[in-house]
């Protein structure tokens, strides 16, 4: 059974099983996945050719996608700053910095967040939530 990562109590409840476990915290109610191995799952054949045909094909779509999603955000919020949680290559940060936002990206893949440093420009970081990188402890 996993510690809760919000709260520190014992996961009460498995939820799913597979891939990865999903529990749900019995003291704080929080629903989270096992996140151990979890980097290692997402190099660059699981964006070619695993889970997506060609993730990086589906660029144009996922643009859309963050150009609709922004327009209500930017109807909603005041401010026009981003932390993109699970980035994958950045395109949503992409989409984000060109309509003004000022962006950054936390990724656990190293594949994704180096594509999004190298090919995008953009500042992300490589990390997961719970285990965030050293500039964490600044903000």
């Amino acid at each position: 059974m996993m510690q809760c990562r919000l709260c520190g109590g014992a996961q009460g409840r498995v939820l799913y099983e597979l891939p990865r476990p999903i529990s749900k915290c019995e003291s704080c109610g929080i629903v989270q996945a096992d996140q151990s191995e979890v980097a290692g799952d997402y190099t660059e054949s699981y964006y070619r050719g695993g889970v997506y045909a060609d993730y990086l094909r589906d660029r144009a779509a996922i643009h859309r996608n963050a150009s609709r999603i922004l327009s209500e955000l930017e109807h909603a919020l005041q401010g026009r700053t981003l932390l993109d949680i699970g980035c994958a290559t950045g395109f949503f940060l992409q989409v984000a910095r060109a309509r003004g936002w000022t962006v950054r990206g936390l990724e656990v893949s190293q594949y994704a967040s180096d594509y999004a440093r190298r090919e995008l420009g953009l500042v992300v970081d490589t990390g997961s939530i719970t285990l965030p990188p050293q500039w964490a402890s600044q903000v």
